[in-house]
């Protein structure tokens, strides 16, 4: 029986190395899988810093053009406000008559009769 229990001993010893190695195998894979892991972590999240920035690059992109574009239709109305304003005046200020008096000089009258010509001295 002690023959028996020594081959046995052998045979469950030899078994733990075998699961020993087994494990050691298995720890080695796990540390690469980690590793894999963490890398491919680092490479999404510069992936994903990488499509953020240019996300906001797109999106500034498309403020700006926005922007630029309420810009030119202001711009465009304020033309058109000062042409007419401009047209205003000049109609105005187109001169109808100009009345000469004898001895006291000439009296201008305007389209707009916005100004008080008075008395002619």
């Amino acid at each position: 029986m002690t023959r028996n229990t020594a081959g046995q001993a052998a045979e469950v010893a030899a078994e733990l190395r075998e699961l020993i190695r087994e494990a050691h195998g298995a720890i080695k894979d796990m540390e690469r899988l980690l590793r894999d892991i963490r890398q491919a972590t680092r490479d999404g999240a510069e992936e994903a810093r990488g499509a953020a920035q240019e996300a906001a690059r797109a999106e500034m992109t498309r403020f700006q053009e926005h922007i630029q574009g309420q810009m030119d239709d202001a711009a465009r109305d304020l033309n058109r406000a000062v042409e007419a304003a401009r047209m205003q005046v000049v109609r105005q200020l187109t001169i109808t008559e100009i009345e000469q008096i004898p001895g006291k000089g000439s009296v201008v009258k305007f389209a707009g009769n916005l100004f008080d010509a008075g008395e002619a001295k």
